[in-house]
């Protein structure tokens, strides 16, 4: 098992400790939760310690704070372990997007997560769907629907939602969200699709969040047919020049930062 890009790659065999480190590295990464102190080196020690060996372990960590201590190779003191408590604290807070899209399920990226919440409007509801109604979804294909029955069929990922319930995770949409999104449902952006270049003040995974929550949008990586609109920031790159050339719509970063 290994990473290929922001894509895990599955290994069949059930008991692989590669790829259990794998999916940790995954729920902790910037595609998952965003736990910082918590990367695939520390993460891959603390496994090889027996002190972290399933998503579960990460919150209860704090039991384990004398032996994380004395492994000098991690030279984690009480500075740091106390930011480390913070942060995994702090990722109990995450969007039911992130959270899904942390799990790792095969075929499950982002914009497949979006389009399922935005169907579904829970976790819980998305696993209880019977697979001929998350087919019916555009976009969705048989393999993501399969994806979904066939991880929840595994009592031990039926087992850690519930306690990633209990820990306090949102799984549903909060009325907010849908809120926003009638509010915003007659502006010109609202339900495109766009493609980012340059940077702006705050991070791409942060501009992203905050539109798709106001403004439902839909976010690409490459040019297609698809694409409604260019968000460029500074220093954009060579999809500004594309954008003009194919007579796409730019809207620069003063523009985008007031849609925030």
């Amino acid at each position: 098992v290994f990473k290929e890009g922001n894509k895990l790659q599955y290994c069949l065999n059930p008991s692989c400790e590669q790829k259990e480190i794998c999916k940790l590295c995954h729920f902790c990464s910037k595609a998952g939760l965003n736990i910082e102190g918590l990367s695939d080196m520390t993460i891959t020690k603390l496994f090889k310690e027996g002190i972290l060996r399933n998503i579960l372990d990460i919150y209860s960590l704090w039991q384990h704070k004398e032996r994380i201590f004395q492994l000098e190779s991690l030279n984690i003191k009480d500075k740091s372990f106390n930011n480390l408590m913070t942060a995994i604290e702090k990722s109990k807070q995450v969007s039911p997007n992130q959270l899904l899209a942390g799990l790792g399920l095969e075929h499950l990226g982002p914009e497949v997560v979006k389009l399922l919440l935005n169907k579904f409007r829970a976790i819980d509801k998305i696993f209880e769907a019977p697979e001929s109604e998350t087919k019916e979804i555009l976009g969705i294909g048989p393999k993501v629907a399969s994806s979904l029955k066939e991880w929840i069929s595994r009592e031990e990922n039926l087992s850690m939602l519930s306690e990633l319930k209990k820990l306090g995770f949102q799984f549903e949409l909060s009325d907010s969200i849908s809120t926003q999104h009638l509010k915003n449902k007659d502006h010109y952006l609202y339900g495109k699709t766009v493609l980012i270049t340059g940077s702006f003040s705050i991070s791409r995974d942060q501009l992203k969040e905050k539109l798709a929550e106001k403004y439902n949008l839909t976010f690409k990586s490459s040019f297609s047919s698809e694409i409604n609109y260019l968000l460029a920031g500074e220093s954009p790159g060579s999809k500004l020049q594309l954008a003009i050339s194919k007579s796409v719509p730019v809207i620069y970063s003063s523009e985008v930062e007031s849609l925030l």
